[in-house]
């Protein structure tokens, strides 16, 4: 077995809504500064307000790890697009 077999997956889903545009850039460059680099991030834009689009995609501009974005224009709640994002994510060893 190759070490890199044994490093786990991990799936990141990130729900977005109304938050505060510097709460959104600061979590996104948090993911950009991991060490552990074997993950994958979904993030399900549930209908957000321009600012926070906004600011999610000026933090996505300098994050070089790929990701994948689901977009809505109404919001159906966290519950709803956490279990959105969890469907798209595979072979992930850990979901947060």
């Amino acid at each position: 077995m190759l070490i890199h077999d044994k490093i786990k997956k991990v799936g990141v889903v990130l729900p977005i809504y109304d938050q505060k545009p510097e709460y959104v850039y600061e979590c996104i460059y948090s993911m950009k500064l991991q060490d552990y680099n074997n993950f994958e991030l979904v993030i399900v834009i549930d209908g957000a307000n321009k600012s926070t689009k906004q600011a999610l995609f000026n933090a996505l501009r300098k994050f070089p790890k790929p990701f994948k974005i689901l977009e809505r224009s109404t919001n159906k709640g966290i519950a709803y697009s956490l279990n959105e994002g969890f469907s798209c994510l595979s072979n992930c060893d850990y979901l947060t």
